[in-house]
């Protein structure tokens, strides 16, 4: 191999994402996926369905969540206005969210 050669190496969506991204779909219709940096050993696939409902997978790394959503039956997309706007969050969750806690204790 010569110097100029430069391979990525491939990279396996873990199953069990890849099966929580498809629940997700299964679930919630048609799915956009955008993929987020959340610090520097996690990565965000957030999840937005068709009913607007907001769903998250956290990964290792971009590579990983890539390979996930490739994996998956999502869509990779991006926050856009269309993406921002088909987000529906109910009163429930933003009471969640408001407690500090996002319903975890």
């Amino acid at each position: 191999m010569s110097d100029d050669d430069t391979t990525t190496p491939s990279v396996t969506a873990p199953s069990r994402d890849v099966k929580a991204v498809d629940v997700f779909v299964e679930a919630h219709g048609e799915t956009v996926a955008v993929v987020q940096g959340v610090s520097m050993d996690q990565v965000r696939i957030t999840l937005v369905g068709e009913d607007g409902a907001l769903g998250d997978v956290l990964v290792r790394d971009a590579a990983v969540a890539t390979a996930v959503v490739a994996a998956s039956r999502a869509t990779e997309g991006e926050w856009s206005r269309e993406t921002a706007a088909a987000v529906t969050l109910d009163r429930g969750y933003r009471t969640r969210m408001a407690s500090g806690g996002g319903g975890r204790r």
